[in-house]
């Protein structure tokens, strides 16, 4: 048990810092305006787009961490990051929140679809690697 909720803490956090990474270089980089406190309710398009696909890209890197601390275990650690990221949606969503639900919506799908996809990559690695030992 233990090592399972490491393993859901562990892709979650990789998944926060890959975030917190990508909103620094975009802030850094003028997307939100000078002023980011005075920017307009939305980005772009394209800075949305941007912001989903690094979310799956995200949401798959945490996922193949969780795997591999998980080891044995992997499909209940990532059953628990998939409850873990809709928990937190459904937190953040009664909060005081300017987004459009349709975004809110979709940080929440390419969240699931980023951990599935990293989850199965995974194990499609791990059954190669067994392939080659044999």
């Amino acid at each position: 048990m233990p090592r399972l909720i490491a393993s859901v803490v562990a892709g979650y956090a990789v998944m926060a810092v890959i975030l917190m990474a990508l909103f620094f270089v975009l802030v850094v980089a003028g997307a939100f305006g000078a002023d980011p406190r005075n920017a307009p309710e939305l980005p772009g398009t394209p800075i949305i787009l941007l912001i989903l696909a690094i979310g799956i890209l995200a949401a798959a890197v945490g996922a193949v961490v969780t795997t591999i601390v998980a080891r044995q275990g992997h499909a209940r650690a990532i059953l628990g990051l998939i409850l873990l990221v809709l928990l937190l949606w459904v937190v953040s969503s009664f909060g005081q929140n300017d987004e459009p639900l349709l975004l809110r919506f979709g940080n929440l799908v390419t969240g699931i679809t980023g951990i599935v996809l990293g989850w199965r990559f995974e194990l499609r690695r791990r059954q190669l690697r067994e392939l080659r030992a044999d």
